[in-house]
């Protein structure tokens, strides 16, 4: 029995250390399984950290990216990037714009033109002006990557120069022809009384009419005088509101045999509502100058049509004409005086009508397709409200 017990308390004591042995490796592996916990938890903390930041720079980059967006797309200016092989890559709002209008064709040529002069260039489109500027595309490490064009439309611009320099012209013209203009009138009056007398004392029909003809041409050389002074005058209009139909309807009247001899035809497209606000006397000059000239221009049995428009702003009257058009070259310098495409013209008709429109507050404009027509365009200003109170 005793041996029994002993060999009970061996065991007892082997089986404490054994389980002591376990105990030490399961905290062991605790301990560990603890750590990784924690390093996966402190890894766990350290990917939302930076997928957090990654977020806000991405977030970053999303509105930058819509920003830079606005700003191209805001900018007045036409922005179109070419890559190396001349293929568009980028481009604007502004920059599509003036692809459909030039087409992409005269666009490249442009391109080419500014790559060629190697600064800024101007460039000529269907009546309207661009300016033009290429600059090479380089990324950081330095590398050619592109162009970047600049297209500008400065047709204002070039509008508001080709008016001051006509203004100016008109003021130095305008000088020189009045002094002119009065020292021709005085001999010219006593040429005309002279031949006057001389035609009632002559009783042979061909002397009577060889003085005839010398009257007329005074009278045709009085004509130009008369313009002169009226072109150097300071014109005040005397505004009443007038039925603009009516106002030209006479001058047609006038003009009937000029028409009738070339067998004209004219297309009355007015709007009988459409009232003007202007002097009645030089508004019909206006009307009288661009009808016949019109009536010069078209050939034998032409068309000359006549039309008006109104917008709450303005009022335009239109003389059409299916002439022998009007060089490109001249269209800028029409009104200026003197400027003519007539063999006898004198090249005073059309600065006066731009005078007397300009005196209106109006202006007068010219298209031509410089062969086949010709189209005057006269506005002025117009108050819808008023001229239906008027009426």
């Amino acid at each position: 029995m005793a041996k029994g017990r002993r060999s009970t308390g061996l065991n007892k004591k082997n089986y404490a250390v054994a389980n002591l042995s376990q105990l030490k490796d399961d905290f062991n592996a605790f301990i560990n399984a603890s750590g990784q916990v924690e390093q996966t938890h402190t890894m766990i903390q350290s990917v939302t950290t930076l997928l957090g930041y990654v977020d806000g720079v991405k977030n970053e980059l999303s509105y930058k990216s819509t920003l830079l967006d606005s700003v191209l797309n805001s900018a007045r200016s036409a922005i179109i990037v070419f890559d190396s092989n001349e293929n568009i890559t980028l481009e604007n709002n502004a920059g599509r714009r003036i692809r459909k209008k030039i087409g992409q064709e005269r666009l490249k040529e442009i391109f080419k033109l500014a790559l060629s002069s190697g600064g800024a260039v101007e460039s000529e489109y269907e009546n309207a002006f661009f300016r033009v500027s290429a600059t090479p595309l380089i990324s950081k490490d330095e590398l050619e990557q592109g162009t970047v064009l600049v297209v500008d439309d400065i047709s204002e611009i070039k509008a508001l120069e080709i008016e001051a320099q006509r203004n100016e012209n008109l003021q130095t013209m305008g000088e020189m022809a009045a002094q002119i203009a009065h020292d021709i009138r005085n001999p010219l009056g006593y040429m005309e009384i002279s031949a006057s007398l001389l035609e009632r004392e002559l009783t042979d029909n061909g002397h009577k009419k060889l003085t005839a003809d010398i009257i007329k041409a005074i009278h045709i050389i009085n004509n130009t005088v008369e313009n002169t002074l009226l072109f150097t005058k300071d014109i005040r209009p005397r505004k009443q509101t007038h039925v603009l139909a009516d106002i030209v309807d006479d001058v047609v009247l006038f003009l009937r045999h000029k028409l009738e001899e070339r067998n004209i035809s004219i297309i009355n497209e007015l709007d009988e509502e459409h009232l003007v606000e202007c002097d009645k006397d030089l508004l019909r000059h206006i009307a009288m100058n661009l009808i016949n000239n019109s009536i010069e221009a078209v050939p034998l049995c032409g068309e000359i049509t006549l039309r008006s428009t109104a917008t709450d702003k303005e009022i335009a009257f239109i003389v059409h004409d299916n002439g022998c058009g009007i060089k490109k070259n001249m269209r800028h310098k029409i009104f200026v005086p003197f400027q003519t495409t007539k063999a006898k013209g004198t090249g005073l008709g059309l600065s006066i009508v731009y005078k007397l429109a300009r005196a209106h507050g109006g202006n007068v404009t010219v298209e031509s397709d410089s062969n086949t027509w010709t189209s005057f365009k006269v506005t002025l200003p117009y108050s819808l409200n008023k001229h239906k109170k008027a009426r």
